[in-house]
């Protein structure tokens, strides 16, 4: 890992391969810059790809309470990786990454491209009627903070581990995972309150002039599946591509789908380099 000093925030960072193109990838809640690892492998090493820790995570700094959970200080820290990696950076987020992501795309001048993988905004799903996924992700959501009130951040993480991966996935983990994810337990906490409690309004998502490219898991949950939908029809260029037999966790589980799927917008839309003459 790399650090990077910023008059805000310490970034802790893996920077991997060559490029250009320079991809700068965000994790989702609870993982850290290592969710990547498998992505990065998968691109090669013909792409310089950055992935920070976000705040909280790793040597990063620690999460500052704010009005918006922690998205704001993450998004400084997405927004300082991206002016790292210079004109013409590619952006992709997941999950909670992914709401960092678009927070980070309306004002970065050098993006030109973003990936959104499952992003959740659940005030999409209010907005838009979406009763039934709604109502599921209110259930985890709300099953997580509550939990969390009581002390009982154990309980809280299993639920949570379960839905967003897949049944009994929690009691699948190592003990030290288990350990990890405890000492992450209340940084998760303000990645659930910001997704679900920000409008949709913040993300200002009719003004994220980008080619964007949203993948969804085939095998997904309601809740993910609908709000990638719903962004899809919000984005002004927005494109949708489906991993076959993904679920949420697709850059854990599908790495070399995920990474062609990145490589393959990446390449469209990154600039001809000027020719030497």
């Amino acid at each position: 890992m790399k650090l990077l000093e910023t008059a805000d925030n310490t970034i802790g960072y893996l920077d991997r391969g060559g490029g250009p193109p320079v991809v700068v990838l965000v994790h989702s809640s609870g993982m850290g810059a290592g969710q990547w690892e498998r992505t990065i492998d998968a691109l090669g090493a013909g792409h310089r790809c950055l992935a920070p820790d976000l705040s909280g995570y790793g040597k990063s700094s620690p999460a500052r309470e704010d009005s918006n959970g922690a998205l704001d200080q993450d998004a400084e820290i997405v927004a300082s990786m991206v002016e790292l990696a210079g004109e013409g950076a590619h952006l992709v987020g997941h999950s909670y990454g992914g709401a960092v992501a678009l927070l980070v795309a309306r004002t970065a001048p050098n993006l030109v491209s973003l990936t959104l993988i499952e992003p959740v905004v659940a005030d999409l799903l209010r907005a838009s009627g979406s009763v039934e996924a709604a109502a599921e992700l209110v259930e985890v959501s709300g099953g997580f903070l509550a939990a969390m009130e009581a002390a009982d951040a154990k309980g809280a993480l299993k639920g949570f581990v379960d839905y967003w991966n897949a049944d009994g996935a929690w009691d699948n983990l190592p003990p030290e995972a288990h350990a990890g994810l405890v000492a992450l337990a209340r940084k998760i906490g303000m990645e659930v309150r910001g997704v679900a409690f920000t409008a949709t309004e913040t993300f200002a998502l009719d003004a994220v002039d980008l080619p964007v490219l949203v993948l969804t898991g085939e095998e997904t949950r309601k809740a993910p599946k609908r709000m990638s939908e719903l962004m899809v029809g919000a984005l002004p260029r927005a494109t949708h591509r489906v991993v076959s037999g993904a679920g949420h966790m697709s850059p854990l589980t599908h790495p070399a789908e995920v990474a062609a799927a990145i490589a393959s917008h990446v390449k469209e839309h990154t600039p001809k380099q000027s020719v030497a003459r």
